[in-house]
C-alpha cells in the first residue's frame, strides 16, 4: 500500500514546493508591494523633469503625445492639422508648424475639396500633464485664428 502511495506523495511534495517557491517570489518581488505605472510610449522631448508625459486628447478620447496629425473638426474631419513638427513639448506652452487642411464644402461638404494653408499651432494650459487649450494661426485661411478648448473628447 505504501508503495502505491509513493507517486501521489511525490506529486503532492512537488506541488507544495512549487507553491512555496511562488509565494516566496511574490513576497520579494517589487511589483507585489509597489504600485507600478503602466508603460507609456514617449519621445525624448515629451518627458518633463518629473517623468510625466504631456498629452493632448484626440476626438476619440485618446491621449497622445507630439501628434503629427490632429483632427480639429471631430464631427466630419473637415478641419485637420497635418505635418506638425513640435518644439518644447512638455513645457507649459508648446509650438508646432505644419499645415491646416480645410474642406471648402463646395458644392457641399461631401463633394468638397481640401485646401491647404501653412499654419502654426500652440498648445497651452497644461494641467495634470494634459494640454487643455489649442490655437491655430493660419493667416491665409478664412476665419482664423482658431481657438479650441481641449476636453475629454478632443477639441471643442
Amino acid at each position: 500500500m505504501l508503495e502505491s502511495m509513493r507517486p501521489v506523495r511525490h506529486a503532492l511534495a512537488v506541488a507544495v514546493g512549487i507553491l512555496m517557491l511562488a509565494a516566496s517570489a511574490c513576497a520579494t518581488s517589487p511589483t507585489a508591494t509597489t504600485p507600478q505605472r503602466a508603460p507609456v510610449l514617449t519621445t525624448a522631448s515629451a518627458s518633463s523633469a518629473a517623468g510625466v508625459v504631456a498629452t493632448i486628447t484626440t476626438c476619440e478620447g485618446t491621449a497622445v503625445s507630439t501628434p503629427s496629425r490632429y483632427i480639429l473638426a471631430c464631427a466630419d474631419g473637415g478641419l485637420i492639422l497635418d505635418g506638425l513638427r513640435w518644439s518644447a513639448w512638455g513645457a507649459p506652452t508648446a509650438n508646432a508648424t505644419g499645415s491646416l487642411w480645410e474642406n471648402n464644402c463646395t458644392p457641399d461638404c461631401a463633394m468638397g475639396h481640401y485646401i491647404r494653408y501653412p499654419a502654426s499651432t500652440t498648445v497651452s494650459a497644461l494641467a495634470n500633464g494634459r494640454y487643455t487649450r489649442l490655437r491655430v494661426d493660419a493667416p491665409q485661411a478664412p476665419g482664423g485664428p482658431f481657438d479650441y478648448t481641449i476636453g475629454p473628447h478632443g477639441p471643442q
